[in-house]
């Protein structure tokens, strides 16, 4: 312990541990693929959400697409439409 304090006190470990680094090609090889692993992931974090399809609301799809989660869909033109004769049946 004595050895390493007094490296750090005379400035000279950090020297030394860059003069230490692995000359394999594996090392950098693996750096990157972390680094790639990091960059793939963060990608699809800051993706998760939106929709990836190019559709918009009322334009009708090219084909047919599963969604991947249930949900419902309200027809808002169909429900106007029966609120408003709901209206018309009651009575004044």
């Amino acid at each position: 312990m004595r050895r390493n304090n007094k490296k750090q006190r005379n400035g000279t470990g950090r020297a030394e541990a860059r003069a230490e680094a692995p000359s394999s090609p594996w090392f950098y090889i693996l750096r990157a693929a972390w680094l790639l692993l990091f960059v793939v992931t963060a990608v699809l974090i800051l993706n998760a959400g939106h929709p990836p399809l190019g559709v918009e609301l009322g334009q009708p799809a090219p084909q047919d697409f599963r969604a991947r989660v249930t949900f419902t869909s309200v027809d808002l033109e169909r429900t106007e439409a029966v609120r408003e004769e709901a209206r018309l049946d009651e009575p004044p």
